[in-house]
Formats: C-alpha cells, sequence, structure tokens
C-alpha cells in the first residue's frame, strides 16, 4: 500500500501516453497535466511521445518550487502573527 505524502507532487501516468502531476493535500488529490495553475506554459502531453516524460518532471519541479514558495509565505505570516492563512 502506497503512502499518501502531502504536498509532495510527483508525476504519474494518466494512460499509456500522458502524464499528470499529482499531489495530496487535507486528504484531497491534486492532479495537472499543464502548468497553466502556476502561470507556466508548460504542457507536457502536447510533445512528442519521447520528451513528454522529461517535460513531466520539469512542471513537477515547477510545481514543488510553487509550494514551497507558498509555504514559506504562511510559515512568515504566522512568525508575524497574521491570521489571515489556514494550513
Amino acid at each position: 500500500m502506497r503512502v499518501k505524502q502531502e504536498l509532495f507532487p510527483q508525476v504519474t501516468k494518466k494512460n499509456s501516453t500522458e502524464y499528470l502531476i499529482s499531489f495530496w493535500y487535507k486528504n484531497k488529490r491534486y492532479r495537472f497535466s499543464n502548468g497553466q495553475v502556476i502561470d507556466l506554459d508548460l504542457s507536457p502531453n502536447i510533445l512528442p511521445l519521447k520528451q513528454r516524460y522529461r517535460q513531466a518532471e520539469v512542471l513537477c519541479s515547477a510545481l514543488l518550487l510553487q509550494i514551497r514558495k507558498w509555504l514559506e509565505t504562511i510559515l512568515i505570516a504566522r512568525r508575524n502573527n497574521y491570521h489571515w492563512f489556514t494550513l
């Protein structure tokens, strides 16, 4: 049985030719197949088959960096006693 790691994106296969990035947060699974959510023009599944997995890994890294930036913002807000963030 796989263990869910929250806020840790990973490359998963949607089907035999397409990839997506998925992660868990508060017992909900989030899946992304492009970088639109982080304003990144990257869509691995429209590339040739041999390049798709590598570009999916790039997208996964970009999402991980964005999650870390988001968490850092929350921690700074908590340190400064701002209570408008919820985690």
